[in-house]
C-alpha cells in the first residue's frame, strides 16, 4: 500500500455522542412558509414550484399583486399553525441510524427545552435522551460547560468523539470551545450523510 492509498483509508472515529442544535437544524420554519404559501398560490392563482424552485418562487412572489400576498399570508399563519412543527429533511432519517447504531443523542439549544419537548411529543419522536435549553441550569452557547456536563455524563474522555450538529457560527464555536467536532449544516442535513461516508461505524 502506498502512501495515497494509506490516507485513502483513513476514516473518522465513530462519535460517541450526537448534539443537535433545534431551531434552524431540525425544524426549519422557513420550509413552512415555503409549502404552505406554494399550496395557497396552487389554489388560487394556479401556478406551483417544486421544492427545489425557491428561488424562482421567491421571483414570482414579488411579482403578484399585494391583495393576493395579504389574502395568501393571512390564510397561510392558520395553516402553518395547524401543520405543527417543519422538520428538515433528513433529520428523522439520521436520528434513526444514529440510534441504531446505539449512539446517544442529545439536543442542546438556547430555547426553551420545555417548548422543544412538547414539540417532540407532538411528533412523537423518541430518539433524544436528553434535552438542554435555555432553561436548564447551563449557560448559553456557545459556553461548552453543557457538553462538558453531557460528557461526563456518558463518560466519553476524548471529546472530539462528540458530533455537534448545528446550522449557525455559533454552533460551530459552541463546537471549538468544547474541542468536539462542528458539523455546519447551513446548507442542508445531507452534509452529516457526507461525513458519515468517512466515518467508521463498525
Amino acid at each position: 500500500m502506498d502512501k495515497c492509498d494509506f490516507y485513502d483509508k483513513l476514516l473518522f472515529m465513530k462519535p460517541q455522542l450526537i448534539l443537535w442544535d433545534w431551531l434552524g437544524t431540525i425544524e426549519i420554519p422557513n420550509n413552512a412558509k415555503f409549502y404552505v404559501r406554494n399550496k395557497l398560490m396552487r389554489k388560487y392563482l394556479n401556478v406551483h414550484f417544486e421544492a427545489n424552485q425557491e428561488e424562482e418562487f421567491k421571483k414570482y412572489w414579488r411579482q403578484i399583486s399585494s391583495a393576493s400576498q395579504t389574502a395568501i399570508n393571512a390564510q397561510s399563519i392558520n395553516e402553518i399553525e395547524k401543520s405543527g412543527p417543519w422538520i428538515a429533511p433528513y433529520a428523522i432519517a439520521l436520528m434513526k441510524y444514529f440510534k441504531q447504531h446505539c449512539i446517544p443523542q442529545c439536543v442542546v439549544s438556547n430555547g426553551s427545552s420545555q417548548e422543544i419537548i412538547r414539540k417532540l411529543q407532538d411528533m412523537k419522536l423518541d430518539y433524544f435522551d436528553e434535552i438542554i435549553g435555555s432553561d436548564k441550569q447551563f449557560r448559553p452557547k456557545p459556553n461548552p460547560n453543557s457538553v462538558l456536563h453531557l460528557a461526563k455524563k456518558y463518560k466519553i474522555i476524548e471529546t472530539d468523539r462528540i458530533w455537534i450538529i448545528g446550522d449557525s457560527d455559533q454552533d460551530m464555536e459552541f463546537a471549538m470551545h468544547a474541542r468536539a467536532k462542528g458539523i455546519k449544516v447551513d446548507g442542508g442535513l445531507e452534509t452529516v450523510w457526507s461525513v458519515i461516508k468517512e466515518t467508521d461505524f463498525s
